[in-house]
């Protein structure tokens, strides 16, 4: 895995569960013109839409949406976790507009694929990001993340990119802490 760093003069960065009372910021970052350009849906999210959404995932085992923070509790963005049947989690990301171009991405990605790596027998990580997100290709790179593969994804023309893990189980990526008990991490 690539050598990912925080931001200057920034000291951590932390994962905290989404919960109900989330559900206005997370609103507000879903519908983020650039988020919804960059979406395999593009179209602006209704309220109601948004509430069964969040209601849905927060319920959801195979599902872990997380608001990335800093130390002091800042939100920053979002990330989610999907785990499927093959063995596999899918991550996506957002990063709130204030904070872009910061370079938090990279970490925040590291963050959600050793997350990822506590499941037990979660083998990769998988993201799907648009062709022209060139932002979002170079921080899943930055992240260690495989070079992408075309192919189609909802409907869409799309790059996945990869991050193995490595060990049998609960799986950690080279340069990642080791696994530890399962943990409770765009549209």
């Amino acid at each position: 895995m690539g050598d990912v760093s925080l931001p200057e003069g920034k000291a951590s960065l932390r994962l905290r569960r989404a919960a109900e009372g989330d559900r206005q910021l997370l609103f507000a970052w879903a519908n983020d013109e650039t988020v919804r350009r960059m979406s395999f849906s593009g179209a602006p999210i209704a309220w109601a839409e948004h509430v069964r959404w969040l209601d849905a995932k927060l319920q959801d085992p195979a599902c872990k949406l997380y608001l990335l923070t800093e130390a002091d509790g800042i939100p920053l963005g979002q990330l989610r976790l999907e785990f499927g049947t093959q063995r596999e989690a899918i991550l996506s990301i957002s990063i709130a507009a204030e904070h872009r171009g910061r370079g938090w991405g990279a970490a925040a990605i590291r963050l959600g694929a050793e997350e990822a790596g506590r499941m037990p027998g979660v083998a990769v990580v998988h993201a799907y990001v648009k062709p022209e997100n060139a932002a979002s290709i170079r921080a899943f790179a930055r992240a260690g993340f495989d070079p992408p593969v075309r192919l189609r994804h909802s409907g869409q023309a799309a790059l996945r990119m990869s991050l193995g893990l490595d060990a049998p189980g609960a799986r950690s990526a080279p340069g990642m802490a080791a696994p530890g008990p399962g943990r409770e991490a765009s549209r």
